[in-house]
């Protein structure tokens, strides 16, 4: 073989490299790193096509939006990650499994088995999803099917997901449910099942947390309760530097915003509430509080995250303190 040949060669196993690493590209999931829809939908009708069985579970996270809403979205992320992780950890080397949905799975398994097969699957996954680490305030719905004859991906996945809805609606159905003894005729009977749903489940102790905008609306409510019952509240920003007057590195300021979230969480009243404010700054409003004592808290929140956080004071933590009420406000408005 000639050096010209060689070298052709030597670039079309190269290109054959590229091109499968390109393909693996188009077909993962971004975030999970297993299948993407597209490719899940793809690779199930060629197993079905050739083997003429398999069976299909279909997985989806209940209340997930929970995560986001009082985490933030890297908690959220994060948690899709491991729950893909879990989930590759409990199949065989045949076996398919992508995310179709922002909290749905699929997982096919290439073997003729029956519905009592599935049903244990299922349980399965939902036992180890129990006993891992990231289960905290949600739960997890698993439905399954088997081949039946004709049938492709679609038709595999539309029966799973309408087992899917009749069991979310009967878990709705089995948590409003009430013993006969205590059901009321008329309308206490729905004001019992919005008292339900209002209720905070799964409390934490400390501080609320909540996303901007619901952080924003509980903001405006404080203030008009403060014009009738004449208290005081404050609110008080806390920043994290690098003691330069610098936003820290993101690898290091994401760290430090979960060790800020979790003391500011614990030594605020569960009357308290606080949001992320940016990347690296949390919003939070102390009830019953005046302008004299925000310092302190302020400073015990300060001394507990530098005790935290590596390096200590190196780690500077900025507050800024201002009282809520319609007259402060006007008078800041009228400086502007």
């Amino acid at each position: 073989m000639g050096k010209d040949e060689q070298e052709i060669d030597e670039n079309i196993i190269e290109l054959q490299k590229e091109n499968r690493r390109l393909n693996k590209l188009i077909e993962t999931d971004w975030l999970t790193g297993v299948y993407n829809r597209g490719a899940v939908q793809n690779k199930v009708n060629e197993l079905i096509n050739k083997n003429k069985n398999g069976v299909m579970l279909f997985l989806d996270v209940d209340h997930f939006k929970d995560i986001n809403d009082r985490f933030g979205h890297i908690v959220g992320d994060q948690f899709l990650k491991d729950l893909a992780l879990t989930l590759k950890k409990m199949i065989f080397r045949n076996d398919i499994i992508g995310r179709v949905g922002g909290d749905e799975f699929v997982v096919f398994i290439p073997v003729k088995q029956d519905m009592e097969f599935v049903e244990e699957r299922c349980r399965q996954i939902k036992r180890r999803f129990r006993d891992s680490s990231f289960q905290r305030t949600v739960s997890l719905t698993v439905c399954g099917t088997v081949y039946q004859e004709g049938d492709d991906y679609l038709s595999m996945f539309d029966r799973a997901d309408q087992q899917m809805i009749s069991e979310k609606r009967r878990n709705r159905m089995l948590e409003e449910k009430k013993p006969e003894k205590e059901q009321i005729p008329g309308m206490m009977i729905d004001m019992r099942l919005i008292s339900a749903e209002l209720h905070e489940s799964n409390q934490v102790q400390g501080a609320f947390c909540q996303d901007y905008e619901v952080f924003k609306s509980i903001y405006c409510f404080t203030e008009r309760r403060l014009r009738r019952t004449k208290g005081n509240a404050c609110i008080i920003l806390f920043t994290i530097t690098d003691g330069g007057n610098n936003f820290p590195h993101f690898s290091v300021r994401e760290a430090q915003m979960e060790i800020l979230s979790e003391i500011i969480q614990k030594c605020l009243r569960s009357g308290d509430v606080y949001t992320q404010y940016s990347s690296c700054q949390f919003l939070t409003m102390v009830s019953d509080a005046s302008m004299e004592n925000i310092d302190c808290i302020a400073e015990r929140i300060c001394s507990c995250f530098y005790k935290r956080v590596p390096g200590g004071q190196e780690s500077c933590l900025l507050h800024h303190g201002y009282p809520l009420g319609i007259d402060e406000t006007k008078k800041l408005i009228e400086q502007k």
